[in-house]
């Protein structure tokens, strides 16, 4: 058993024990657990040439010793694979997901297991030995580094190689990721540099990416949405709420804007862009277009059923807000599930709704809009126009983004207790 570092800068000898060079990289192709050592790369002065691993005889970290001669080694050197990844560049020093832990450790030094008359790549050292030993720093230095713990991760273990940006992902089943919140996944994000945030973040599945993306600081969410690919950026976009999607975009360059909004589906594209044309600091500005809304000749019965076949958010569904008609979308009422679950089914919705709700105009400022969800105690406040018809609604976390600083608000809960139905009217 070795060690990467150990390798690294070893002389190089052929078969006649003349010296080559120094060892510079090691190749690896995947195999069923255990990537397989497949190159040796050795720098000879000013450049350098990868060789199969075949020709190395004998390896240990004092040396390498090749079974060719000198001026045979060209005959060996072929088109580096592909598929291969070399140590050294792809992996070592490298930042190391740990998703069920989430947190991001570093690949300090990489282990290396001979079986048989194969090398096989067996595990990640994250450890503070493996800085010791890379150092170099002589007896008394690793004498104390037996003291330290031993953390090597196998690679077995391990979901892919940090390819194109991304880091090296621990394995997770899909069922596992699912269950990770977001906001631990965000951590995650934070403590990665943007191009690997970017690429982790486009590895999700769209849903997962704009859970994900939606509990990023919104500076961050800028740099990740330019690091990525348009198309995937899009993808992101469509699946995050209205409202996140739009402060995103709001601050980006104007022509990053326009490219992601052609690429995005014509409905989400339109809803965001609804919101993009209100002022920032407005109700318009920060409420989101995803509401519960049914025309209040609707019975309960008939309600519970398009619920059932939508499958609405459980935090979408604690007001249903009720227009007039299907077609007159003016706001005539509100009704708590409570009240729903506990309605007779046949009942119409206008015979049990709360009449003249509260509600806030697009127009209003965001301040006056948070102190009036928080002075009725409201999970949400609904949001009209100067006719009265309903546009959106404003949600107790958007008002917590207005009232708090973002260091506060990611420690308060996303949803708080269920609040009664108000009567009064404010605003429009």
């Amino acid at each position: 058993m070795t060690f990467l570092s150990q390798l690294m800068n070893a002389p190089v000898f052929d078969v006649r024990h003349d010296r080559i060079g120094k060892v510079l990289d090691v190749g690896v192709t995947a195999s069923e657990q255990y990537p397989l050592v497949s190159s040796l790369t050795i720098g000879t002065g000013k450049s350098g040439i990868t060789v199969p691993w075949t020709v190395v005889g004998d390896c240990s970290d004092q040396s390498v010793i090749l079974t060719v001669p000198r001026d045979r080694l060209a005959d060996f050197a072929g088109t580096p694979d592909p598929k291969e990844v070399r140590l050294v560049r792809d992996v070592l020093d490298k930042q190391i997901l740990d998703i069920e832990g989430s947190r991001v450790v570093r690949a300090n030094d990489l282990q290396l297991e001979q079986h048989n008359s194969a090398v096989h790549l067996v595990g990640i050292d994250v450890s503070g030995k493996a800085i010791i030993r890379r150092l170099g720093l002589g007896p008394l230095a690793r004498k104390l580094a037996e003291r330290l713990p031993d953390t090597v991760i196998s690679w077995n273990v391990v979901d892919q190689f940090g390819s194109h940006g991304a880091p090296v992902r621990l394995k997770v089943p899909g069922r596992a990721l699912a269950t990770v919140h977001p906001a631990d996944l965000a951590t995650l994000v934070d403590q990665l540099p943007v191009d690997q945030g970017s690429a982790f973040v486009q590895a999700l599945d769209p849903a997962t990416a704009a859970e994900t993306m939606e509990e990023v600081d919104p500076e961050r969410q800028v740099s990740l949405l330019q690091q990525m690919e348009s198309d995937r950026a899009a993808d992101i976009l469509e699946a995050m709420k209205p409202d996140d999607a739009a402060d995103v975009l709001g601050d980006l360059p104007d022509s990053k804007q326009r490219e992601l909004l052609s690429l995005m589906e014509a409905p989400e594209a339109r809803e965001v862009q609804e919101l993009l044309g209100y002022p920032e600091d407005s109700a318009g500005g920060i409420m989101t277009t995803e509401c519960l809304t049914f025309p209040q000749h609707l019975t309960a019965e008939d309600v519970m059923d398009q619920l059932r076949k939508t499958r609405a958010p459980t935090e979408m569904a604690y007001y249903l807000y009720i227009v007039d008609s299907e077609s007159d979308d003016r706001l005539v009422g509100v009704v708590s599930l409570k009240e729903l679950i506990l309605a007779q089914p046949q009942s119409p919705l206008h015979t049990f709704m709360t009449r003249h709700p509260i509600a806030v105009n697009v127009h209003d400022h965001q301040n006056d809009v948070a102190r009036v969800i928080a002075k009725y105690n409201l999970l949400a406040v609904p949001v009209v126009d100067d006719r009265g018809a309903l546009q959106g609604v404003v949600t107790v976390d958007d008002a917590i983004d207005v009232l708090l600083p973002t260091a506060w608000k990611k420690r308060l809960p996303r949803v708080f207790a269920r609040p009664p139905l108000p009567s009064a009217v404010v605003g429009a």
